[in-house]
């Protein structure tokens, strides 16, 4: 028998009368959670292929990539946690549905670009309403060394601020002429000409010119398209009306600025198709250019769209500038003729 001096007298914890059946009841709940889950992103990415005849549809598309990294931690959660199969299949589908417009973007190979033809360079920025302080940006100029940029987001600073900055590297300009968040301001090393500022039947100014840069002319829309926040119309108008801006100009064109939409809307695919156009990123890497750069913390909202016969040799996303919005670069590239 052993001596009671060496028995410990440490009450046993009951483990398995205490722990199993709380187990159990965060299994329930995990279990409940995931299918609401499950249903709550099936619902939503049903409705973001509604964009065609629903406005709102197409803004829930612009959030594709988060239901695509969403459907593919539910799927895991379903695997380890719930092993419903309800999960699984609504999952599943999500996953497919929600990869079938990002996957292209990611899997399609860049064009090869004419290495000897006449190439320009372009970047740009969403200013914050000039909130980004010039220093930064002066260093991603830097950086980049851009033929031409284009700003928006112009407060009483700018002007005067990037003026003194980039006027003796960039003295040729354009402006939408006024001040406020969907103002424009374009610097460029080349001349400019044939500049006009159209405000008709769109929320939003559009400045067009002619890119005299050396061994070709180039035709530049720059724009900065509505929020769809609250103005989802707005901005799907504004964004056929510049497709139609493009379409009747002569090639080479491309279309510049913060376009409020991510590539796998339909109303980003419906501007493609309208204004013969191509998204610069295609078989580049996805970048967002708003909030975080991160996938999946961000979104790709500022965009360089090129007629079809410009090639794309490079593209580039800034680091943090100062501003929600990080600069876009693209090197374009004509065929040598």
């Amino acid at each position: 028998m052993p001596d009671e001096r060496f028995v410990s007298k440490t009450p046993v914890w009951p483990y398995s009368a205490v722990m199993q059946p709380a187990m159990r009841t965060w299994r329930t709940i995990m279990a409940v959670a995931t299918v609401g889950f499950a249903m709550a992103l099936a619902v939503a990415t049903a409705a973001s292929f509604t964009g065609g005849f629903w406005p709102w549809g197409g803004l829930l598309a612009d959030l594709r990539i988060q239901f695509f990294v969403t459907s593919v931690f539910l799927l895991a959660s379903a695997l380890v946690v719930s092993r419903s199969s309800l999960v699984l299949v609504l999952t599943f589908v999500a996953f497919m549905a929600n990869a079938a417009p990002v996957l292209p973007q990611i899997t399609v190979r860049a064009a090869e670009a004419t290495p000897d033809g006449p190439t320009l360079n372009g970047m740009v920025l969403n200013l914050l309403f000039g909130q980004a302080p010039p220093e930064r940006v002066a260093g991603v100029i830097e950086e980049w060394q851009p033929d031409i940029i284009a700003f928006t987001e112009i407060n009483r600073e700018t002007d005067a601020q990037y003026g003194a900055l980039l006027r003796e590297r960039y003295p040729f300009t354009a402006s939408s002429g006024r001040i406020g968040t969907k103002e424009l301001r374009i610097f460029s090393r080349y001349r400019l000409s044939d500049v006009a500022v159209r405000r008709e039947g769109v929320a939003s100014p559009v400045v067009t010119a002619t890119v005299n840069a050396l061994g070709a002319e180039w035709r530049m829309i720059a724009f900065h398209a509505p929020s769809p926040l609250f103005r989802v119309g707005s901005r799907d108008i504004a964004l056929k009306k510049v497709a139609e801006i493009a379409r009747s100009e002569k090639a080479p064109y491309f279309v510049a600025g913060d376009l409020n939409v991510t590539p796998w809307s339909p109303v980003f695919a419906d501007m493609l198709a309208e204004g013969e156009l191509k998204d610069s990123g295609l078989g580049h890497r996805i970048d967002n250019t708003w909030l975080m750069r991160q996938v999946p913390f961000g979104l790709p909202i500022d965009h360089v769209l090129v007629s079809k016969d410009i090639s794309v040799a490079e593209r580039a996303v800034s680091s943090p500038v100062g501003s929600d919005h990080r600069a876009l670069f693209a090197r374009l590239v004509l065929p040598y003729n």
